[in-house]
């Protein structure tokens, strides 16, 4: 959803199993919050639910700290070839396009691949699951009861 200045990306999914996972991540994504409002690009939730009772389970955050932390790179590819970091015509193919073997993949070390996952919301839920899991494990967070 574009707004002025940036715009919100909603994903949501469902993960089966026992347990069973819905979660739904909301970030907003605002290109000019680092130098007008000192504030990250990129900041956001996910919610995660029981997807067998509809029980809400945990609010989490989901901005890039922890990419900034690790030194990892995030954003849409054109967000890199608009920065200079790639050209247009240094791209080879699509995730797809090596998977489906229409175009090679990496044809030495010297090469890189770029993946971005951001819009696979199974891996939200996963990760997601996975933090919530172990949270209550090791007895982080804090926990609110958000029903009667």
């Amino acid at each position: 959803m574009p707004v002025e200045g940036g715009g919100f990306h909603i994903k949501a999914a469902t993960m089966p199993g026992a347990p069973a996972y819905f979660a739904a991540k909301t970030n907003a994504n605002f290109p000019g919050n680092p130098k007008a409002h000192d504030l990250p690009t990129v900041q956001g939730a996910i919610l995660l639910f029981d997807a067998t009772n509809g029980c809400p389970l945990a609010i989490m955050d989901s901005a890039e700290e922890t990419a900034l932390r690790t030194g990892a790179t995030t954003g849409d590819l054109h967000h890199a070839i608009d920065c200079g970091a790639f050209a247009c015509d240094e791209v080879h193919a699509e995730l797809g396009d090596i998977v489906a073997r229409r175009k090679p993949g990496r044809q030495s070390e010297a090469e890189a691949i770029l993946f971005d996952s951001s819009g696979v919301a199974l891996g939200d839920v996963a990760a997601a699951a996975l933090v919530c899991e172990r949270a209550i494990e090791l007895g982080g967070g804090a926990s609110i009861r958000l029903t009667d």
